[in-house]
């Protein structure tokens, strides 16, 4: 599925277009479409001197057509979830410089479900770069997280125990 990235020129059309590639990138997740919903969120204007309607709207964004720059914030939210997106159809080198520039913004995020998303991405990347006990050691972290459904925690450590790699050591 090809999506051409329409050209906006002024920054309220910027706004509508970014608007529309995040109700894309909606609709292609519930359709299982990992990939190509991460590339979409990828074509979204995220730079600094940008304005754009928010990625995360709150109910007052929503009744209005305000538009205001980019948060460090929102950049986090977006490049924690094309990290996600890509993870999930196994593409860890590309996830990795998602990750990477998430890692810049996350020292300043309070926001705990945020956090441990990222934590999360982190621990898949270094079990998909095959560092296997530090994959381990931010699993057996996030399994101690309360916030964290016991299902996943449970899934979590035994990935860990049944890694033949974290095994041996």
């Amino acid at each position: 599925m090809c999506h051409s990235s329409p050209v906006a020129d002024s920054p309220s059309e910027l706004s509508q277009v970014n608007a529309l590639k995040f109700q894309l990138a909606d609709m292609l997740e519930l359709e299982e479409e990992w990939s190509e919903a991460a590339r979409v969120l990828m074509s979204t204007s995220l730079e600094s001197g940008q304005r754009y309607r928010s990625a995360f709207p709150s109910s007052q964004d929503q009744l209005s057509s305000y538009s205001r720059p980019v948060s460090d914030a929102d950049k986090l939210r977006v490049y924690i979830r094309i990290v996600r997106l890509l993870l999930e159809d196994e593409e860890s080198v590309q996830a990795e410089t998602y990750y990477n520039r998430a890692a810049l913004l996350i020292h300043s995020e309070s926001d705990r479900e945020i956090t441990l998303q990222f934590k999360l991405c982190q621990a898949r990347i270094s079990d998909y770069n095959r560092k296997f006990l530090e994959a381990a050691s931010r699993y057996h972290e996030l399994s101690y997280v309360g916030e964290i459904d016991e299902e996943e925690r449970r899934h979590m450590l035994y990935g860990i125990y049944f890694n033949p790699s974290v095994r041996q050591f």
